[in-house]
């Protein structure tokens, strides 16, 4: 399962949805994880049509961090399955706490680094994951 909190980075205006949907599905797959099927975005500012969210399996939650957090605890506690969290929390968070401790019940849990903004992104908007917390 994946959730993007689009708060603290929104997918990019021009990005092309249906791709980057089917990238990090792919991305998934490479690394061993199977079955992602949709992406949770949560936020209060959409920078694209909820059809083409749609059309992306990008499903829009509109809420705020707080409660994809508590989304991301129900998930884990009643499927026993790999998260991605877009992008990577403050080491010093509390969620990045609970994905430790999430962790260390053995959920594999994928962290995604933005690129830096002085990065050539050469249209990508996800740079790099991380596996552990």
């Amino acid at each position: 399962m994946v959730f993007w909190d689009l708060v603290t980075y929104p997918i990019p205006r021009d990005a092309n949805l249906e791709p980057l949907g089917r990238n990090i599905r792919s991305a998934l797959k490479q690394i061993g994880t199977h079955g992602c099927t949709f992406i949770h975005a949560y936020g209060e500012n959409l920078n694209h049509l909820k059809d083409d969210l749609n059309k992306a399996k990008i499903v829009y939650e509109p809420k705020g961090y707080r409660e994809m957090v508590m989304d991301v605890l129900a998930f884990a506690n009643s499927y026993h399955g790999d998260l991605m969290v877009i992008p990577k929390p403050d080491p010093d968070s509390e969620f990045h706490r609970v994905l430790k401790c999430l962790e260390a019940r053995h959920h594999n849990i994928f962290l995604v680094k933005p690129p830096d903004d002085d990065d050539d992104d050469d249209g990508m908007c996800l740079d790099s994951v991380q596996g552990r917390p």
